[in-house]
C-alpha cells in the first residue's frame, strides 16, 4: 500500500510527498480509534515486521515499549515526553510526539538513534580506557624522573638505565594512544581497525618483554592471525598483565595451536589457580570492579572489546583467558 492516498488534495499530497523523504519515521493517527492515518517509508522500515496500514490500529512492534499507551498520553491531558526504546538488537530509538490542537490526527516520530548512541558510548569508554590504560607507563615515567631528580642523573650508568626505562614508557603510551584510537572509531563505526596477516611467535615475543615478567610461550613459528597488530598487543598485554597481577604465583604459559574453521587460539593459562567461580569471574570483569577492590579493572574489558572489532572473541574459565581468531596463512 502506497502512503500517498488518491483522496489526498493537492497540498496534502505535496506534504505526504516531503514525508516521504525524511529519515525520521512519521504515523500520523486519528485519535478516537488509534487508527493510522498515515505513515511514511522510514516508520514503516523501522516499525518492520509489524505493518502500518492506513484504516487499521497503531500495531505494537515492541514487547517493553506500548504505542497504543504512549498515543493515549500523546492525547490525554498533558505533554507525552520523549521514550527512549531500547531494542534486543542493540537498535535504540527515540520515541517523539505532537499534540493535536483543534484537529482528530496526532503524530508519533521516531527516530534511530542507534548509531549516536554507539558514538557516545565509544567517546565515554575511550575517556574510562585512556584513564586507566595510560596510568602505567605514566606512573613509570614519573618514578623515573623522580629517581633521576634524586640523584641517580650524576651517575652514568643509572642515568643511562633510567633514560632508556623512560623511553620505553614512551613508546608504550604511543601504542597506547594508537590503540585506543583505533578501538574508539571501530567501535563508533568511523573506521574499522586495520586488519593484516601477522606471524604470530614474535608478537607474543614483543608482548611478554612489555610486560617484563617470565612467561613460557608456546607457538609453531609459521602460526600467523588476521589481526589489527596494535589492537592485539593491547589485549594480550592486559590479559597477561592480569593473569600474573590476579593470578596464583605460579607459572604463566602462553600456548597458540591452529583448530578447525580457520581460527587460531590462544591460551593464557596460570598452571596453579583454579580461580575464581566463572560467575564472579564473569561478574567482576562486566563490571570492571576497582583495582583497589582486587578485581580486574578495565584491562579485560579493552581486552574483550578490542577483539570483537578484529572479528575475534575472548573466553574465560578457571585460571584460564582463551582468544580466538581468525587465521592467516603467511605464504599468502
Amino acid at each position: 500500500m502506497t502512503a500517498i492516498s488518491p483522496f489526498y488534495s493537492g497540498e496534502q499530497e505535496q506534504l505526504a510527498l516531503v514525508l516521504e523523504r525524511l529519515p525520521i519515521g512519521v504515523i500520523m493517527f486519528e485519535t478516537r480509534r488509534k487508527q493510522v492515518a498515515f505513515a511514511n517509508n522510514a516508520a514503516r522500515r523501522l516499525l518492520h515486521p509489524a505493518r502500518l496500514r492506513r484504516g487499521r490500529e497503531l500495531p505494537e512492534p515492541w514487547p517493553h515499549f506500548s504505542l497504543h499507551r504512549y498515543a493515549d498520553r500523546l492525547v490525554g491531558p498533558g505533554v507525552a515526553p520523549d521514550q527512549r526504546v531500547d531494542l534486543d538488537d542493540d537498535r535504540v530509538y527515540n520515541v517523539s510526539g505532537v499534540t493535536p490542537r483543534r484537529t482528530d490526527i496526532a503524530v508519533i516520530l521516531i527516530e534511530d538513534v542507534s548509531a549516536r548512541e554507539r558514538r557516545t558510548r565509544a567517546e565515554r569508554e575511550f575517556v574510562a580506557n585512556a584513564a586507566h590504560e595510560l596510568l602505567t607507563p605514566l606512573t613509570g615515567i614519573v618514578g623515573a624522573a623522580h629517581v633521576l631528580q634524586a640523584g641517580a642523573k650524576d651517575v652514568p650508568e643509572e642515568r643511562d638505565r633510567f633514560i632508556a626505562h623512560i623511553a620505553t614508557e614512551c613508546s608504550r603510551l604511543a601504542r597506547l594512544a594508537r590503540s585506543l584510537l583505533v578501538l574508539a572509531r571501530a567501535q563508533s563505526g568511523e573506521e574499522p581497525p586495520r586488519l593484516e596477516i601477522m606471524p604470530l611467535r614474535p608478537l607474543l615475543n614483543e608482548v611478554i618483554e612489555l610486560v617484563n615478567a617470565t612467561v613460557t610461550v608456546r607457538c609453531d613459528r609459521e602460526l600467523a592471525v588476521f589481526a589489527d597488530f596494535d589492537l592485539l598487543v593491547q589485549a594480550l598485554t592486559n590479559l597477561i598483565a592480569n593473569a600474573i597481577r590476579h593470578g596464583s604465583g605460579g607459572d604463566i604459559a602462553v600456548e597458540a595451536r591452529r583448530i578447525e574453521g580457520n581460527v587460531v587460539e590462544v591460551d593464557i593459562v596460570d598452571s596453579e589457580a583454579a580461580g575464581p567461580d566463572i560467575g564472579e569471574f564473569r561478574r567482576r570483569f562486566r563490571s570492571a570492579a576497582g583495582r583497589d577492590g582486587g578485581g580486574f579493572g578495565l584491562g579485560l574489558s579493552i581486552a574483550e572489546q578490542s577483539l570483537e572489532v578484529m572479528g575475534g572473541q575472548l573466553l574465560l574459565n578457571r585460571g584460564e583467558a582463551r582468544i580466538q581468531l581468525p587465521q592467516g596463512s603467511l605464504s599468502e
